[in-house]
């Protein structure tokens, strides 16, 4: 039976923190899903991320052409350096059905006129 020794457990831990920064990294540059909240001054495009809505601005330049409001975009990081943005079609319509159908699903009020 081998015993291991404690330069052989550091270089182990050592190699599983290099391993957890390679993750790290590879998750920078993984698609990540925002949405174009709004435009404002129609210089700047403000993008909601993640499921708390953490919003950033970016120069409305940066957008694809065909962006509007409400759309679900791609943002990727390039191995440059660089940022790739693209308008998800399929994820834009899935989010757009989703809303619509818990508006629908929301109890109506009083029809005719109100008393106020």
């Amino acid at each position: 039976m081998t015993e291991e020794r404690p330069e052989d457990q550091r270089d182990e831990r050592a190699d599983e923190r290099a391993d957890e920064r390679a993750d790290e990294r590879a998750d920078e540059r993984a698609d990540q899903r925002m949405v174009l909240d709004r435009i404002e001054d129609g210089r700047w495009a403000v993008l909601e991320k993640g499921p708390a809505g953490e919003a950033i601005s970016i120069p409305v330049e940066w957008l694809p052409g065909t962006a509007r409001e409400g759309d679900v975009l791609r943002v990727s990081r390039l191995a440059g350096g660089g940022v790739s943005i693209r308008v998800d079609e399929e994820a834009t319509e899935a989010a757009g059905e989703q809303v619509r159908s818990l508006r629908d699903s929301l109890p109506r009020g009083p029809s005719g006129d109100l008393e106020l």
